[in-house]
């Protein structure tokens, strides 16, 4: 699946949130590498404190 965004853009939040929604998911699995790579889409696209 492709995620087209702009930066600074409703579709930047909305993207990252998704991201981080899976990151949360999959950390309920034993994938953690997946999960990780979740998180660090998310917290490049919109950092987590910026969220």
């Amino acid at each position: 699946m492709i995620y087209a965004y702009a930066a600074g853009t409703g579709e930047a939040q909305w993207t990252a949130a998704k991201f981080r929604s899976l990151s949360n998911t999959l950390a309920l699995s034993t994938n953690e590498r997946d999960s990780a790579m979740f998180a660090c889409l998310a917290d490049q696209i919109t950092p987590q404190d910026a969220a």
